[in-house]
């Protein structure tokens, strides 16, 4: 048992049997031997799906627990701002405002087309119409998903 150095590119041919842990150029690519873990420093591609840190182009499942950006929020002046980059907006309360009295708007100014936000209305209380400008209100106790188009929100359900 010792090591083996190679100087200029290697051809295996067979199966490589590694009884280690793997490691590429210092961490660019690492595979714990212990439980299959594996680390990629670099983008990640695996066919028509790229994983480059948290961006997911193409398809994509989660089997597990999925986290995503949320605000509590509180009408006021009639008004309930959904934060800029969160994805779920809950509107806690109304504001004193009552049903039709109020509505919600987004707080980021112009979202990259394709942004999604899904409202919940908490208040106990129904919006305007005007949700999000798209002539919808969001009833009391129920929720909403916005998408924008690049000119204007949808309600899509």
């Amino acid at each position: 048992a010792g090591t083996l150095g190679v100087t200029g590119a290697t051809t295996l041919t067979g199966a490589l049997n590694a009884n280690g842990d793997v490691n590429v150029n210092s961490g660019k690519l690492t595979v714990s031997a212990t439980n299959g873990n594996t680390a990629v420093a670099g983008t990640l591609s695996a066919g028509a799906t790229t994983v480059d840190s948290a961006t997911v182009t193409g398809a994509a499942s989660f089997g597990g627990e999925f986290s995503t950006a949320y605000a509590a929020v509180i009408a006021s002046g009639g008004t309930a701002t959904c934060t800029d980059a969160k994805s779920v907006c809950v509107v806690t309360n109304a504001g004193g405002a009552s049903d039709g009295g109020w509505t919600v708007t987004y707080g980021g100014g112009s979202p990259a087309t394709g942004t999604m936000v899904f409202v919940r209305n908490g208040s106990g209380v129904d919006t305007a119409s005007t949700a999000f400008g798209t002539g919808t209100a969001i009833e009391k106790n129920t929720g909403a998903l916005f998408v924008y188009s690049g000119s204007a929100w949808t309600r899509i359900i």
